[in-house]
């Protein structure tokens, strides 16, 4: 299954993050776009491929002339699979992590814990 990272804000007086927020936020960034293609999954009983439509909140980012898988809008929460590029600073996407977090005034943590990660850009 995996770890992954979550962008959340935290305190008793501060709202989650909105779809809507989320939206507007990724329609500001060139670097970003909604995911549009289907994800193919592959049922396990007969082996067919079954497309699986990406949600609104799903994001992809330009890295190097590509577009990988960012972070999905989730219960006012950003979501990503942990990679363990991320651990290098230099790492074009935790880079934009660390700015997307601040922009939308929230904390870094995995879902392994509830610890917050002390990530700092250049």
């Amino acid at each position: 299954m995996g770890i992954e990272l979550i962008i959340e804000r935290r305190g008793r007086l501060t709202a989650p993050i909105s779809i809507e927020e989320w939206l507007q936020f990724v329609a500001t960034q060139a670097d970003l776009r909604f995911r549009t293609e289907a994800h193919i999954a592959v049922n396990p009983v007969d082996a067919s491929k079954v497309n699986v439509f990406a949600g609104g909140g799903e994001v992809e980012i330009l890295v190097k002339d590509r577009w990988l898988p960012f972070f999905r809008h989730n219960r006012g929460k950003l979501r990503t699979k942990y990679q363990e590029s991320f651990e290098d600073p230099l790492n074009e996407i935790r880079i934009k992590i660390i700015f997307v977090a601040k922009a939308m005034n929230s904390v870094i943590r995995t879902d392994a814990d509830d610890e917050i990660l002390n990530w700092e850009s250049l």
